[in-house]
C-alpha cells in the first residue's frame, strides 16, 4: 500500500526522506541501542530521547499502573496533561505493529518532553529546541515489548506512563511520542493517521514559561474500511475502531487516554465531643499539601444549611481578587451568624437575621449601618438564601488555579445551637 502524504491542519509541512542504507552500520547501531539483545529474526528500535524515567526491569509489566488507564479520559491526542509534584499525571496508549517479522520497541524514553525557544538578537529570534526530561520523573509500566511477527504478537498492547514534576518544576512543554524511531509512526486519528511534530502539551507549576510552539502534521491517502474486528489483506491491516488500513512495516500508537494530576484528594473525619465537632480534613493539591483541623463548637439541632454554585475567582476578579461565592441554604430557628472557615482557616463571619439591634441600626448582608431616628426591625426568617461573597484567607493567598479548596460554613441560631455544610471548590480563572 503506496502512502502519498499530504499535510494537515493549518500548518503544511514537507518532509524530505532520504534513506541511506548501510547494513553493517544499522547492524551495530541497533544492537548498541538495546539493552538486551532481541530474539533471532526480530527487528528492533529504540528511542534515545532523554527522560528522567525509572521503570521495571526487563520486560515486566507494572499491571496496577495500566489499570489506572481505565480511569483517563480519551481525546484528539495527549491534549494538555498537568503534571504535579505529590501525585502522577497519566498517558495511555496502545501498540500496533503488523508485519511479517516480529519488532522490539524500547519503551522508557519513548514518551518525549521537548522546549522550543527564541532567542533574540533585535528583531531576529534563532530557536533554541531542548529536552525538558530533566523537570519530571517519568515511570513505564514494561521497559520494552516485542509486537507484530507471523501470529501478531501482543498488537494492541496498552503502556502507561506515570509523569509527576519535579519540586520547582514550570512550564509548558511539547509532549511527544517515539520521536526517535527509525520507522515510520502513526498516531492513529479518527478519521486518518497522523504524524506530528508533537501530539500534546505538558504542564509543570503555572505552566510558565510557554516552551510550545506551532508545528504541523502529515498524514497519507487511507482506504476506509467499515470492519469490527481485525482483518487483514494485500493493501493493509485494518482493526476495530479505525475506518481505515494500516500499513505493514509501520508502527502505529493510538492515545487510550490521559489524566492529569489529581488536583486534590479530600478525606474528612468527624468526632463529636459534647458540644464540641472537630473536623480535620486531609488534602493534597497540586502544589500542596496541607492537613487542616476545624474545632468549631455547636449544639444539637434540628436546624439544616447546604452550599451550592461555589465558585473561586483566583486573580483579574470582577469583585477584589480571590474571589469567593455561592448560596448557602439555610433552614431551621432565626439564624444570627454564619462563620467560614476555608482549609481550616477561620476566614470572618457574617451577621444573619439579629433579633437584637441598637435603636437606628439595620443590617444590609454583612454590614451593619446605624441612621439616627431609625429603628430596625428584627428579622425572623426560618428558611431563606444567602449569597456568600467574600475572600479566603490571608495565609492562602494567592489562590493558585487548579487548587481545591475546603470551604465550611457554621450557622449559629437564634436558640444557640449550630449546623455545618462543607464544599469542595477548585480555583478557576
Amino acid at each position: 500500500m503506496t502512502r502519498p502524504r499530504r499535510g494537515i491542519g493549518t500548518t503544511i509541512v514537507v518532509v524530505a526522506v532520504v534513506i541511506v542504507v548501510v547494513v553493517a552500520t544499522m547492524a551495530f547501531a541497533v544492537l548498541s541501542l538495546q539493552t538486551s539483545t532481541p530474539p533471532h529474526g526480530t527487528q528492533s528500535i529504540a528511542s534515545s530521547a532523554s527522560s528522567s524515567t525509572s521503570s521495571p526491569s526487563s520486560a515486566s509489566t507494572d499491571s496496577a499502573l495500566v489499570e489506572q488507564c481505565t480511569e483517563t479520559s480519551p481525546g484528539s491526542g495527549f491534549g494538555t496533561v498537568t503534571a504535579g509534584t505529590a501525585s502522577p499525571a497519566l498517558v495511555c496508549v496502545q501498540l500496533y505493529y503488523f508485519s511479517g517479522t516480529p519488532l522490539n520497541v524500547n519503551l522508557t524514553g519513548a514518551l518525549s518532553i521537548q522546549a522550543l525557544q527564541y532567542t533574540y538578537n533585535g528583531s531576529v529570534g534563532t530557536p533554541r529546541s531542548f529536552s525538558g526530561a530533566s523537570n519530571f520523573t517519568v515511570s513505564v509500566s514494561q521497559s520494552q515489548v516485542t509486537i507484530g511477527g507471523p501470529t501478531n504478537e501482543n498488537e494492541g498492547t496498552i503502556i502507561a506512563y506515570a509523569v509527576t514534576a519535579k519540586t520547582g518544576a514550570s512550564g509548558t512543554y511539547q509532549l511527544g511520542y517515539l520521536p526517535s524511531s527509525s520507522l515510520d509512526t502513526w498516531m492513529l486519528g479518527a478519521q486518518e493517521p497522523e504524524q506530528c511534530g508533537y501530539y500534546g502539551q505538558l504542564v509543570a507549576g503555572n505552566g510558565q514559561p510557554n516552551y510550545v510552539q506551532p508545528a504541523g502534521c502529515i498524514t497519507y491517502t487511507t482506504t476506509n474500511e467499515s470492519n469490527s474486528t481485525a482483518a487483514s489483506s494485500s493493501s493493509g491491516t485494518t482493526i476495530p475502531g479505525i475506518p481505515y488500513q494500516l500499513v505493514s512495516g509501520d508502527l502505529y500508537f493510538r492515545v487510550v487516554g490521559t489524566a492529569s494530576s489529581q488536583s486534590a484528594t479530600s478525606s474528612r473525619t468527624t468526632a463529636e465531643t459534647g458540644c464540641m465537632v472537630t473536623i480535620t480534613t486531609t488534602f493534597v493539591n497540586v502544589t500542596t499539601t496541607q492537613t487542616a483541623t476545624e474545632a468549631i463548637a455547636c449544639a444539637a439541632s434540628s436546624a439544616g444549611i447546604s452550599v451550592s454554585g461555589l465558585s473561586l475567582c483566583p486573580a483579574n476578579c470582577n469583585y477584589p481578587s480571590p474571589y469567593l461565592s455561592g448560596q448557602v441554604d439555610i433552614s431551621g430557628p432565626t439564624p444570627v451568624k454564619l462563620d467560614v472557615y476555608v482549609n481550616g482557616t477561620f476566614d470572618g463571619s457574617s451577621t444573619l437575621n439579629p433579633t437584637a439591634l441598637p435603636p437606628g441600626c439595620f443590617v444590609n448582608g454583612t454590614q451593619t449601618t446605624c441612621s439616627t431616628g431609625t429603628v430596625a426591625t428584627a428579622s425572623t426568617l426560618t428558611s431563606f438564601a444567602y449569597m456568600y461573597k467574600g475572600s479566603i484567607p490571608n495565609a492562602l493567598i494567592p489562590a493558585v488555579v487548579g487548587d481545591r479548596y475546603v470551604v465550611t460554613f457554621v450557622a449559629t441560631f437564634e436558640d444557640g445551637s449550630s449546623a455545618i455544610a462543607s464544599a469542595v471548590v477548585v480555583a478557576t480563572a
